[in-house]
């Protein structure tokens, strides 16, 4: 899909791959919250049904994103450093949500942690 618009250099493709994924990162966040402004400016308040559906949403992306990341792919074998950094990660996005309540700073937290580990450890 993107292809044609990946030519060029190595980092003008990693760039363009980085733009694309947080511009449809962005369309994922922003089209349900168009909805939801909607039917909140129109002073009708959301449905029992769709405010569950819609507090799922994050946790939902959230494990199965972890389920992803901390499985091997089918018939790999299990790196256990990649398993202590991945497991790194996890304890310090758990610990700073539950100091700050904030899931971006709780992500950003373990992304960092992450980051460092597998620097220092030679990835």
């Amino acid at each position: 899909l993107w292809a044609p618009f990946l030519g060029g250099t190595m980092t003008s493709r990693v760039f363009a791959l980085i733009a694309c994924a947080g511009f449809s990162t962005y369309l994922m966040r922003l089209v349900p919250l168009l909805l939801t402004s909607r039917r909140m400016s129109a002073k009708r308040a959301l449905s029992p049904r769709l405010k569950g559906f819609l507090n799922a949403v994050g946790p939902s992306f959230v494990a199965v994103f972890l389920v992803y990341s901390i499985l091997p792919a089918a018939g790999g074998r299990i790196d256990l450093l990649q398993m202590l950094l991945k497991v790194a990660a996890l304890l310090t996005v758990a610990a700073v949500y539950l100091r700050t309540r904030n899931f971006g700073t709780s992500v950003l937290a373990g992304l960092a942690t992450y980051g460092v580990l597998y620097y220092l450890a030679g990835g």
